[in-house]
């Protein structure tokens, strides 16, 4: 008779010293308590990087403008940013816009990025702290703070606040589902393998981050582990250096469908942090690192220990990596150009027609194809709305010319999609969706015209300032510029509320509505101040300047008037602004 004798993870261990696994439930409750966890952690840090975005979003990259003019200055930017954002993949997003509209270049961008990659680390120092007894009040203020406000700002604050304490709990939940871990015999195996193995350790570390898409909850993941005993601290090193590269990773393939200038920003970060970390890797195996930290900090715990390594490897990497920027740029865009085809300056946007006349007498269909096209249409609006920045700050009149030729694109596909609903209207339909086509054509009419403003208004503007040879003042072109930022998320918005029909996002958008024209306020009083100071730009480019705030102002209001059938229906819109009369 055989002797079975269990291990934690779930393995039999016959007398006869043959390994046969036998997965038992409660090796899968440890891995599917750990696997709960880090979804946790995972949608925690999403939930606060959400909350600021959506909070703090336009003042954060009107900060990013006003202190990226040296890479120093850029790198402590870009600090703050990830610091505020809960990690660097989202400011590499942010400046690969940027770059992408022209509004800094790809130096002050990878400096931006490499400073975000230091704010990261030091958000995973604070959360690493044993801060538990505050997650209590934190869930109790956040909840009662987004329950109980009015304002967006306020209840995106009440976000931040709760997901802050969500990523507390999942790291509580990961130290506490691990635990059965420690009296595994596979453990010390795995773990012995990939500490005689560092460049496989550093690999899947990186493959994980990427799968992940977080690197301060990869890192997170990592210091939890060893606070736990179950990473040696010279693997947990490596590790770190793996999700470092891994980080990187996310931003590169996240932008890899973004303009050729732009994307030289992540692949540059990409590249920096390869080089480095790799080279961190193999010191590692001649320098024993762990050790010379204790020399200099011999109180330090092990996960403190890994948090630290962190922050300075990516310390390091600022240091070392700026002085370089500029040849890393230089080298990325001579090789992007080298094996490149002859791409257009434009985007090719003509695309084979969703409206498929076949599905006209299935209404329901027909009513998906025609969401698919406005879509489509609204790409093409989206590039002409983009290329204003760089219409207006270099008045390239090549450029002018292409964007404005994309307007016969809008008008094209315009004409096919009321012709389609004109014929689907001619079916029988219901109630829902006959109100559904009068929706889709009534926002169709509305981009449609979103394109003649672009087109009449703001590319003849941009036209006019480089025929006239004047230029902005600093502040008034600041001021277009959150203006531009403000409309091109709310056409996003738009869409998102024309699809969806979520009254929460339509509220946000008339929200978003009132803001702008805050913005203009803010925009006409502060170009008259310049006037009446006697500011030479101001004075040569005011004309253009207000025009231009006004036909930011119309394109914000029909990109709005999607979410009015919304909260009408909902009984949250008011018929009338009017006072009733007395």
């Amino acid at each position: 008779m055989q002797v079975r004798t269990k291990c934690a993870i779930g393995f039999a261990l016959p007398s006869n010293n043959q390994v046969i696994p036998s997965f038992t439930m409660s090796g899968f409750q440890t891995l599917l308590s750990i696997a709960g966890a880090v979804a946790l952690l995972l949608w925690a840090t999403r939930m606060v990087r959400t909350g600021v975005d959506r909070a703090h979003g336009a003042a954060l990259r009107r900060f990013l403008r006003g202190a990226a003019s040296t890479r120093l200055g850029a790198a402590a930017a870009g600090c703050l940013l990830a610091i505020g954002l809960q990690g660097s993949t989202a400011v590499a997003l942010l400046v690969t816009g940027t770059v992408a509209s022209g509004i800094t270049t790809a130096t002050v961008g990878l400096a931006v990025v490499l400073g975000a990659d230091l704010g990261s680390a030091l958000v995973v120092q604070i959360l690493s702290f044993d801060l538990s007894a505050l997650v209590p009040l934190l869930i109790l203020v956040g909840v009662t703070t987004f329950l109980t406000a009015n304002r967006r700002s306020v209840r995106q604050a009440g976000r931040i606040i709760i997901g802050i304490a969500l990523i507390l709990v999942a790291l509580r939940m990961i130290g506490q589902a691990s635990l059965p871990l420690r009296e595994s015999g596979m453990l010390p195996l795995w773990t012995e393998h990939l500490a005689g193995d560092p460049m496989t350790a550093f690999l899947m570390a990186a493959i994980v981050t990427w799968l992940m898409h977080s690197g301060v909850a990869s890192v997170l993941l990592i210091i939890s582990l060893t606070a736990h005993g179950l990473l040696p601290l010279p693997l947990a090193l490596t590790l770190v250096l793996g999700a470092n590269f891994g980080s990187g990773i996310i931003a590169a393939v996240l932008s890899r469908n973004h303009d050729r200038e732009a994307r030289i920003v992540p692949y540059g970060n990409l590249i920096i942090r390869l080089v480095f970390s790799v080279a961190a890797v193999v010191a590692m195996q001649f320098a024993d690192v762990p050790a010379m930290i204790a020399a200099l900090l011999p109180a330090l715990a092990p996960e403190q220990t890994v948090a630290l390594f962190h922050i300075g490897f990516n310390g390091a990497l600022l240091i070392l990596g700026l002085p370089i920027s500029s040849l890393v740029v230089a080298m990325i865009g001579r090789l992007m150009a080298a094996t490149s085809t002859d791409e257009p300056e434009l985007p090719e946007l003509a695309r084979q027609t969703s409206l498929d006349p076949d599905m006209v007498t299935h209404p329901r269909q027909a009513i998906a194809n025609t969401i698919r096209e406005i879509l489509s249409m609204s790409d093409t609006v989206s590039v002409m709305l983009s290329g204003i920045v760089d219409a207006f700050e270099n008045g390239n009149r090549e450029r002018i010319v292409q964007l404005t030729k994309l307007d016969d694109e809008v008008d094209s596909q315009y004409a096919r999609i009321k012709l389609y609903l004109a014929e689907v209207g001619r079916q029988k339909l219901s109630k829902s969706d006959s109100r559904r086509c009068v929706e889709l054509m009534t926002f169709c009419i509305k981009l449609e015209q979103v394109g003649d403003i672009i087109v009449r208004n703001l590319l003849s503007l941009a036209d006019k300032k480089r025929t006239k040879k004047v230029g902005f003042s600093r502040p008034g072109w600041g001021e277009l510029l959150d203006l531009h930022e403000r409309i091109s998320a709310n056409l996003q918005l738009s869409l998102n509320v024309l699809v969806s029909g979520d009254r929460e996002s339509a509220r946000e958008l008339l929200e978003e509505k009132e803001s702008v024209r805050e913005l203009e306020h803010i925009s006409t009083s502060g170009h008259m101040e310049r006037l009446q100071s006697g500011t030479v730009a101001s004075i040569e480019s005011s004309e253009i300047h207000l025009d231009a705030v006004r036909a930011f102002i119309q394109i914000n209001a029909l990109l709005a008037s999607v979410a009015y059938p919304i909260l009408e229906e909902s009984g949250e819109l008011l018929d009338s602004r009017l006072a009733p009369a007395e």
